[in-house]
C-alpha cells in the first residue's frame, strides 16, 4: 500500500516588508514587536508578527501612523501594521477626531483646529495638525516585516494521573474581579464627551460653569474638497 504524502493545502502568504518615512538609517534603531493577527491560523498552524526597527521610540511610532492615518497617507501594508498594533486606537484624540469625520460635516482641517484648541484648554499638544506631515516624514524611519512562525501542536491528554493530588484541590476557587478605577473612566468620558461636543458644536459650558467657544466661519468638508 503506497504512502499518501500530506500536502498543504492553504495557500502561503508572501511575507511583508514595509518602509515609512525618509529619516536616516542610524546604526541603532529601536526595536519593537507585536502580533500581526489576533488569533493564530488553526488552517496554517502558525501565527505572525511584525518586527519593526524606527528611529523613535514606540509612542512616537504610534503617534506618527495616526497622523498619516486622519490624512489618508497610508497604504493597505501600513493599515495592517497599525491596525494590528493594541495600542493604536488607545487615543482620545485620535478616536474623537475619526468619530467627528465619520458623523459631521465637517472638513478634516477644522476638525483639526477645533481639536487642537479644546487639547490646549485642557494642557495637551494636537498631533494631528497637517503641517506635521513633511517634518516628521523627514524625521522618521519606520522599517516593519512580517515575521510567521509554527505554533507546536500540543499533545492531547490522556486523563492518565500519578495520584490524586496531582489533581489539585478541587474546591472552587473564587474569582478576583479585574482592578478598575471608576476615576479614570469617568476622566476618559469627560475628556472624550468635552472635545467631540466642541468640535462638533463649536461651543460647550463644563459642570464647573467654564464656557468655551471657537465659534467661526468654517467650511464643511465639500466646500474645502471644491476649493482644492
Amino acid at each position: 500500500m503506497s504512502r499518501i504524502k500530506k500536502t498543504n493545502l492553504v495557500k502561503s502568504r508572501k511575507a511583508i516588508s514595509i518602509e515609512i518615512g525618509f529619516g536616516k538609517r542610524r546604526s541603532k534603531l529601536f526595536t519593537l514587536k507585536w502580533k500581526a493577527n489576533l488569533l493564530p491560523s488553526e488552517l496554517t498552524r502558525s501565527e505572525s508578527f511584525w518586527l519593526v526597527r524606527s528611529s523613535v521610540k514606540e509612542e512616537t511610532v504610534l503617534k506618527y501612523l495616526r497622523l498619516k492615518y486622519f490624512w489618508k497617507e497610508l497604504s493597505d501594508p501600513e493599515l495592517l501594521l497599525a491596525f494590528s498594533h493594541p495600542k493604536f486606537l488607545r487615543d482620545i484624540a485620535f478616536n474623537v477626531a475619526l468619530q467627528a469625520v465619520a458623523q459631521s460635516n465637517l472638513s478634516r482641517e477644522v476638525i483639526v483646529d477645533r481639536l487642537g484648541q479644546g487639547l490646549a484648554v485642557l494642557g495637551k499638544k494636537c498631533f494631528l495638525r497637517k503641517q506635521l506631515l513633511a517634518q516628521w516624514d523627514n524625521n522618521t524611519l519606520i522599517l516593519a516585516e512580517e515575521t510567521t512562525r509554527t505554533i507546536r501542536k500540543h499533545k492531547a491528554f490522556s486523563g492518565w494521573v500519578r495520584n490524586a493530588s496531582s489533581l489539585g484541590s478541587k474546591r472552587a476557587r473564587p474569582s478576583l474581579p479585574e482592578p478598575f478605577s471608576e476615576e479614570v473612566a469617568e476622566i476618559y468620558l469627560d475628556e472624550y464627551e468635552f472635545l467631540y461636543t466642541l468640535i462638533s458644536v463649536g461651543r460647550i459650558e463644563t459642570n464647573s460653569g467654564i464656557r468655551v467657544s471657537i465659534l467661526k466661519s468654517t467650511p464643511t468638508r465639500g466646500e474645502t474638497e471644491s476649493k482644492l
